[in-house]
């Protein structure tokens, strides 16, 4: 091998961890070999798709292969037609995320350049799914043929979605190569980056990002945490945390509420961490109020309770919490157009309760009755005021044996009266599970719950009303197996989802969606609908890996689509995840 080869090959094998480091180094390509031993050069481009089959016929056959799908990519223009994808003629690969959604089996997806639809594909294959109706993605590079083609071809029916981030070009000729040596890369990282400054510049953008915000070694936690965005954008938590490190879900007779202040949508800048309650509490809901001011439910030995912060930051703490009930339920709660609160909870005779608070302090408010036979499981009710200021509440009727998903719009700002609109909107459900809902910018409800599979597993449903009581049908579509769903709209009216799902490993094949038993794990899952009305199965994709946990999560939106993710891991820790656009 030549002293030229050599140096080649080094710095190929360099340009291997380029893409974790090349957007803190700053100027030089990337380079790498291809078969041929030619040296190409990695450009980045801004993400798009110009790939998507779900308006189309799907690719692949049923149980066996179909006519290959030939895509030009060089010179490709986005599927929506706003630009060109960044890809030109030069490029002899490109850097794409293949996704396969709407699944009719067992199968895979093989990329791989071809001159036409005749050519061999590889044996080999990029993306791999296990059953019907999943969403699976999977990042490639892929070679182009001469002319800028490749093919994609799938074993068994499957939509995808191809979505370019990058592409390969030849790199300069004549020996000179616009790229890093080891020893220039040796030289950046030490004056330049470090493990948090390459972390924090990846998570800053684009991607995912994890922070532990309660660790199991500092304190743990005991109820679900939640995560609110200050008129800022900034998230603030609130979790219920306790002092000795406790291994396992028991009383709570040290627990405190804690608020959680983020300087950065991440939370992995400074945090400001402020206790909030005496010993003794569960936190349950929190909200902000027009000038961000915490509002938060929690419970205690004693009964449910409601406190408002003295100011934003908290720092003065809360007057005296006022007594809601004497129950050990969960007590839901939101703020009107005027700051007012409104709450929601359950009885111990499964009366389900509104309370309009006429005061900020909550001292004063109207109580009524507003459902019987409901559900008193976490989870399985859900509470808003409408943009109208109207009360709605979703909830999950257990009468008769079987789990119905409801909605009560009430046609006053205090539920009273008991002439309010209750409406079903699924009789057979597995509704316990969890019920969330959110509006639309025209004020429509739009419903996710956890419903059944045709073999009774849990299974998350998303319903779109088409009026703002529900009263006319809506849309209905089942997106994923899963159960307790927290549903946030963004700024584009596309839902978010982050739910549970089970995870059953049997001989390495992780299979999605079976019963819980002892060998089942539960995870925190994510995903946005494509559109407004969430069309066909409403998926984009999975939002990153899930995570393992013990609990439901909790979750919100930015006004840019970034979803922010609080729960609960195994090991007692309260973690925001977040994923962006």
């Amino acid at each position: 091998m030549t002293a030229s080869g050599t140096h080649s090959l080094t710095r190929s094998r360099w340009a291997a961890i380029g893409a974790a480091i090349a957007i803190t180094l700053g100027g030089g390509g990337l380079i790498g070999v291809s078969a041929s031993g030619t040296e190409s050069t990695f450009v980045p481009v801004e993400p798009g798709r110009i790939l998507d089959t779900r308006n189309s016929t799907p690719v692949g056959a049923d149980n066996a292969y179909g006519t290959p799908l030939r895509l030009k990519v060089t010179g490709a223009d986005l599927v929506d037609g706003s630009r060109s994808a960044g890809i030109p003629s030069t490029a002899t690969a490109v850097a794409a995320t293949i996704t396969a959604t709407s699944t009719g089996g067992w199968g895979f997806v093989t990329a791989y350049p071809c001159d036409s639809t005749n050519d061999t594909p590889p044996g080999a294959s990029n993306v791999n799914y296990t059953a019907a109706d999943q969403t699976v993605a999977n990042s490639a590079i892929v070679p182009l043929s001469t002319d800028g083609y490749i093919c994609l071809t799938a074993y068994d029916t499957t939509h995808l979605l191809l979505d370019v981030s990058g592409y390969y070009t030849a790199a300069s000729s004549g020996g000179s190569v616009d790229a890093y040596t080891k020893a220039e890369t040796d030289a950046l990282l030490d004056a330049k980056a470090d493990a948090s400054s390459v972390a924090n510049q990846q998570l800053s953008g684009t991607g995912q990002s994890e922070t532990v915000l309660v660790s199991r070694e500092y304190n743990s936690v005991y109820s679900l945490p939640v995560v609110q965005l200050t008129s800022t954008g900034t998230p603030v938590i609130a979790a219920a945390v306790r002092p000795d490190g406790f291994t396992s879900l028991g009383a709570t007779d040290d627990v405190n509420i804690r608020l959680i202040y983020c300087d950065v949508i991440t939370c992995q800048g400074e945090r400001t961490e402020v206790e909030v309650t005496e010993p003794g509490s569960a936190v349950h809901s929190l909200r902000l109020s027009s000038s961000d001011v915490p509002l938060i439910t929690f419970v205690t030995i004693d009964g449910q309770y409601y406190a408002r912060c003295s100011d934003a930051s908290c720092s003065g703490g809360i007057p005296t919490p006022v007594q809601i009930g004497t129950e050990a339920g969960q007590v839901l709660l939101d703020v009107d157009a005027n700051d007012r609160p409104g709450l929601v909870w359950v009885d111990a005779t499964d009366n389900l309760y509104f309370a309009k608070c006429t005061s900020i302090d909550c001292t004063s408010r109207t109580e009524n009755v507003v459902a019987t036979q409901v559900s008193a499981e976490i989870g399985a009710t859900s509470f808003h005021f409408s943009p109208d200021g109207s009360p709605v509440i979703a909830y999950t009727h257990t009468g008769g044996g079987s789990a119905d998903v409801r909605l009560v719009t009430c046609n006053d700002p205090v539920c009273d009266g008991g002439d309010e609109t209750d409406l079903s909107l699924d009789n057979d459900t597995n509704g316990e599970k969890g019920v969330d809902f959110a509006f639309t910018s025209t004020g429509l409800p739009m419903i996710a719950y956890t419903d059944k599979d045709g073999s009774g597993n849990d299974a998350i449903s998303l319903l779109v009303c088409s009026d703002a009581t529900c009263s006319t049908s809506g849309k209905k579509g089942r997106i994923l197996p899963g159960r307790v769903p927290s549903i946030s709209i963004d700024a584009q009216d596309r839902a978010h989802i982050s739910f549970l799902q089970a995870h059953k490993v049997v001989d390495g094949v992780d299979f999605v969606g079976e019963d819980a038993s002892s060998t089942t794990t539960y995870r925190v899952s994510a995903l946005r609908c494509l559109a407004s009305d969430c069309p066909g199965v409403g998926l984009d994709e999975t939002l990153g890996t899930t995570i393992p946990s013990q609990r439901a999560a909790n979750s919100t939106v930015t006004s840019d689509g970034t979803i922010l993710i609080v729960s609960i891991g195994i090991s007692f820790m309260t973690t925001l995840r977040t994923f962006a656009h």
